[in-house]
Parts: C-alpha cells; structure tokens; sequence
C-alpha cells in the first residue's frame, strides 16, 4: 500500500506542475502583447517522468521458484508520452497476478494452503498497483485535455487580435493615400498636407509591424496547440493500454481468491474470514 500512495504522489505532482508552466506561459503571451515584441518561447517543458517512474519491480518466490520484474523509463523533451511508465506498473502487475495463479496450481495439499494464501494476497496487492498506476495516468491526460482547451482558446484570442491588426492596417493605409491625394491636389496647402502624410505613413508602418508581431504570435500558439494534440493522442492510447493491463489484473486476483477461497473449504469445511465482503469484492473501481 505504501507503494501505491508513492505512485498516486508522484502522478498528482506532475499534474500540479502542468497548470503552473501554463500559468506562466499565458502570462508571458500578455507582456509580449503590451510590449508588440517578438519573443520565441520555450512551451514544451512538462518536466521529466522518468524520474518519477524510474524502476519498478516485483518479486516472490515459493517452493523452491522466485520471480522478479524491473521497469525503467526516461523521457525528456517533446514527442514523448507524459507518464508512459505508468503502463509499465500496470502490465507488471497483471504478470505478476497471472504468475501468483500459476504457482497456486502447482501448490498442493494441506502444506502448501499458506503458500496459495499468500499468493492470492499478493495477486491482490498487484492488481491494487495497478489500480494506481490507472488513476495516475487519468490525472495526467485530464490535465492534458485542459491544456489542449487552453491553447486553442489562446489561438482564437490571437486569431481575433490579428483580424484587428488588419482592420488597423487597411484604414491607416487608406489614410496615407488620402493625405498623398491632398499633397497633390491642394499646392496651397502643402506644408499641413505634408504633415499630415508624414504621420499616416508613420501610423501605417506601425500598424504594419503591429500586423507581423500579430502574426508571429498566433503562429506560435498554434505550434502550441499541435504540441499539446501529439502528447494527448499518445497519453490517451497509452490509457487504453493501462485499462486493459488493470482489467487483467483485477480477473486474475478473482481468480486467485476464489482458487484460494476454494482450497480453504475443502481443508478446513469452511474457511471465509479473509475473503468476506470487505475483502476482494469492493476493492476495484474504474474511473473514465
């Protein structure tokens, strides 16, 4: 159990971490929008999972055989899946789940009843781990998604700052040429009518730099939006790989308390205290 909390810690703290970098992300789109400079940001630090999930292993052994699972991962950078270790914990779970029910038949008789025992407690304990790893790889892809709705929020906004740009751009431009018109035909007011072109075509090429710097930014929350849809796609087929290794455990921890349930019977009339209703029954929930 202490190993599961360890798992749901280390998931919830990268799903704090994600609201944070996109807190930070927002705020430094605002200070570029007041100050119309063009700066590259750096908006795909979602920090590095592997560390969380750097090993993994289960090991027992009974009459006389010993079996042992070790998992690494290590991801940095983009084009990773965020918690891809997670699925790692839950198919090792599962294996060791099938492992319990397998040396359960190879034990037999009344000596080896402590020995199926454990092995059901320990296909419970796995199927359990696996019940973890499940619920961390839900909290991230949840966090995902409301990334991916943040960032295509952030595309509409500068999508409508751009159309303002241009709406900008457009009527100044015609202001120049309509000042150039009054150069042209008012020679007795040459000197107002000069004035007045030197500042419609200072106003135009501001706009215009505004409509560049506009378009720099909408481009890169779009590159944003892209970034976060590739790590939503993988989060999300790496969950349905983590549902189905937590739906094999959790058959085979059934199966190795009923087998277990089963011999207790047969060598004692009746053994039921450690499998009752608060026992197996109501340990496993899926979440979606």
């Amino acid at each position: 159990m202490r190993f599961q909390a360890v798992i749901i810690c280390v998931c919830f703290g990268i799903a704090v971490g994600f609201p944070s970098d996109m807190a930070a992300e927002e705020s430094n789109v605002q200070d570029t929008r007041v100050k119309r400079e063009h700066s590259d940001e750096n908006d795909h630090d979602f920090g590095n999972l592997g560390s969380a999930t750097k090993a993994y292993g289960f090991g027992g052994g009974f009459g006389g055989s010993g079996h042992g699972h070790g998992h690494a991962h290590g991801h940095g950078g983009v084009g990773y899946s965020i918690g891809s270790g997670l699925v790692s914990i839950a198919q090792g779970a599962a294996d060791q789940a099938n492992t319990a029910i397998h040396n359960q038949h190879e034990a037999g008789g009344q000596a080896a009843f402590q020995a199926k025992n454990n092995l059901a407690q320990n296909a419970a304990l796995a199927a359990s781990t696996a019940q973890a790893a499940l619920a961390g790889k839900q909290v991230i892809v949840s966090n995902l998604e409301q990334q991916a709705r943040d960032a295509q929020g952030q595309v509409d906004a500068e999508a409508l700052q751009l159309a303002q740009a241009q709406r900008a751009a457009t009527a100044t431009q015609q202001s120049s040429q309509h000042a150039q018109a009054q150069v042209r035909s008012l020679t007795a007011a040459l000197n107002a009518a000069q004035t007045n072109a030197d500042q419609a075509t200072r106003a135009a090429q501001e706009a215009a730099s505004e409509l560049a710097s506009q378009t720099n930014m909408v481009a890169s929350a779009k590159q944003r939006l892209n970034l976060v849809s590739d790590q939503l796609a993988d989060a999300r087929a790496d969950l349905e790989a983590t549902q189905n290794a937590a739906y094999r455990a959790q058959a085979a921890a059934q199966t190795a308390q009923a087998n277990a349930a089963k011999h207790a019977v047969g060598l004692h009339g009746g053994f039921g205290e450690g499998f009752g209703e608060g026992g197996f029954k109501g340990g496993f929930h899926h979440h979606y």
